[in-house]
C-alpha cells in the first residue's frame, strides 16, 4: 500500500530535479490483479481517472461464502490463502466455538496469524480489506472483473452492493466457469473478452467517447453477451462483513 502510494504521489508531483513532468490523474489508471486488485480499488478514493480490479481479493477476513462453496472449481488453496494449520479456517471454526459470540475473534489470543500478508490485528482495516470500507462515495469510475467459479467472486459482488447508492460509477462483470484471474489464460474467449472491455474502460474514462456507464452489473457468457446480475446474490452479506469467517455463526 505505502509503495503504491508513494508511486502515485511522485507521479502527480515529482521532486523537481528529477526530470519528471507531472502527470495529470486525470491521465492515470491504476489496475491490479488477486491482492494488487484489492489495493487498486482502494485507491478509487485518491481520485485517478479510473481504477480496474481483476480478481481482486478485497477481504482478507475471509467472510463471504465463495471462499469455500467455489474450492472445487478455482486453483487457489482450498483453505483460501490463510497460513494452514493453526491458522486455517478449520482451526478458526473450532476455535469460535469456545468464545463469547460477540467476541472479535481475530484478536483471540490464541489465534496465529491467519494471513502472511498482514498481523490479525489490521485484518478488517478499510486499507487492508476494502470490503469493510463504508462507502466508496466520491470516488472514481471502478471496473471489477471477476470469474464465477472463483473463491474470491462473492467480495466483488458485495463490493457492488454496497455501494449500489453511491455515487462512484461501479461496473461489476462476472464471467460465467472463469476462475481467478482467468485473464492470463489468453487462449480463452472470456480472457479476450475482458482485456479488451477492461481497454475500453480505460480509453473512456481518459480520452473519452461515449461515457462510463454510472452503474451495472452483469454476468458474461462464454459468447460475450451480458445478462443482469441476479438481485439474491450472496444472501445475507450484509451479516457477514467485517466478521472472520464471515461470523461464528457459519465458520
Amino acid at each position: 500500500v505505502q509503495d503504491a502510494l508513494s508511486a502515485y504521489l511522485y507521479l502527480l508531483n515529482p521532486p523537481a530535479d528529477s526530470g519528471v513532468a507531472p502527470v495529470n490523474p486525470k491521465n492515470i489508471v491504476i489496475m491490479g490483479d488477486s491482492a494488487g486488485g484489492g489495493k487498486a480499488l482502494y485507491f478509487a478514493l485518491l481520485f485517478p481517472a479510473g481504477v480496474i480490479g481483476w480478481s481482486p481479493w478485497l477481504d482478507l477476513l475471509h467472510s463471504m461464502p465463495s471462499v469455500l462453496l467455489n474450492a472445487g472449481s478455482d486453483y487457489l488453496p482450498a483453505e483460501g490463502f490463510t497460513q494452514g494449520g493453526q491458522g486455517s479456517l478449520k482451526r478458526i471454526a473450532k476455535l469460535a466455538e469456545s468464545v463469547e459470540a460477540d467476541y472479535v475473534i481475530q484478536h483471540h489470543p490464541d489465534l496465529p496469524d491467519i494471513q502472511y500478508y498482514a498481523n490479525n490485528a489490521v485484518l478488517d482495516c478499510t486499507y487492508v480489506s476494502p470490503l469493510v470500507e463504508k462507502s466508496m462515495e466520491g470516488a472514481c469510475p471502478m471496473l471489477v472483473i471477476t470469474g464465477d467459479g472463483e473463491m474470491l467472486r462473492d467480495e466483488s459482488i458485495v463490493f457492488a452492493k454496497k455501494n449500489a447508492n453511491a455515487s462512484a460509477p461501479i461496473q461489476l462483470l462476472i464471467y460465467d466457469d472463469m476462475p481467478h484471474v482467468f485473464q492470463m489464460f489468453d487462449f480463452l474467449p472470456s480472457a479476450a473478452d475482458a482485456i479488451q472491455r477492461s481497454a475500453e474502460f480505460i480509453r473512456e474514462v481518459t480520452i473519452g467517447g461515449k461515457g462510463v456507464e454510472k452503474k451495472s452489473s452483469h454476468r458474461v457468457s462464454v459468447n460475450g453477451e451480458l445478462r443482469a446480475l441476479e438481485d439474491d446474490a450472496v444472501v445475507g452479506w450484509e451479516s457477514r462483513v467485517g466478521k472472520l469467517g464471515g461470523g461464528q455463526e457459519v465458520l
